[in-house]
């Protein structure tokens, strides 16, 4: 929220995809199954607003859903590109999706704001898109985003929350470590979020070898896997106090 604020125009936090629809379209179906999503999740009812110093999410119960049409003779990325914009926080709803036809294929795009959503949630909810599109039913939900941001809130007063503030306060008590990458580049003078993205896939017998690891030491996958991005970065950078935000 914060972040957003200093650059309203910012698309940095955006989340777009792009799914080919094949087969015939049912957009009036389509529909009606986001309309369903919202109505079950409030965070893609929520906005957010100030009150009293405090940034306080608020769900908007009077939104309703709709599906916008477009029929194109621009290219897809044209049509991504314009269509990814930048969300106001201050009303709801902080995603879209648009049903686009061009040259004779449909596709189906959304954006969402990270502050409502990421990569987990945007899997569910695609996961959840399909079983309703194809009539089928959902779990009714026992918790919301709110339920969640209620429990943390009373952990942040929690005396293991203050043991856990006091030791980070002193671990950064002087500065925090800026990491020193051998690059091409200068580092900017303002934050630029331009860059690119490389997937690439490991094999069965790594990821098996990962698995028996964390079976081992006790650890998660995040764990291992952002220990040895923690050592790569050592490597290339020959710092040892690394911050990974």
């Amino acid at each position: 929220y914060i972040i957003q604020g200093f650059d309203k125009e910012s698309i940095a936090y955006n989340m777009p995809q792009v799914f080919e629809v094949k087969g015939s379209i049912d957009k009036a179906k389509i529909e009606n199954t986001f309309k369903n999503l919202v109505e079950r999740h409030e965070a893609l009812r929520t906005y957010f607003e100030v009150i009293d110093g405090e940034i306080v999410q608020k769900i908007d119960s009077n939104y309703k859903f709709k599906l916008k049409e477009e029929v194109s003779n621009k290219s897809i990325e044209e049509i991504s590109n314009e269509f990814v914009r930048p969300f106001d926080l201050g009303e709801a709803p902080l995603f879209r999706a648009e049903v686009v036809e061009v040259q004779g294929k449909n596709y189906l795009v959304i954006d969402m704001h990270h502050i409502i959503s990421d990569v987990v949630s945007m899997s569910i909810l695609i996961n959840e898109f399909v079983t309703v599109y194809n009539g089928g039913t959902l779990e009714s939900l026992k918790l919301q985003y709110k339920d969640f941001a209620a429990w943390q809130n009373n952990f942040l007063k929690s005396e293991e929350m203050k043991k856990q503030e006091e030791y980070w306060i002193t671990m950064f008590d002087d500065e925090i470590p800026v990491l020193n990458m051998p690059t091409d580049y200068e580092r900017p003078a303002v934050q630029s979020f331009e860059g690119d993205s490389v997937s690439f896939e490991v094999d069965k017998n790594v990821l098996s070898d990962l698995k028996d690891l964390t079976k081992k030491t006790g650890t998660t996958m995040h764990m291992v896997l952002l220990s040895a991005f923690n050592i790569l970065l050592s490597k290339y950078s020959g710092q040892e106090d690394i911050v990974v935000g």
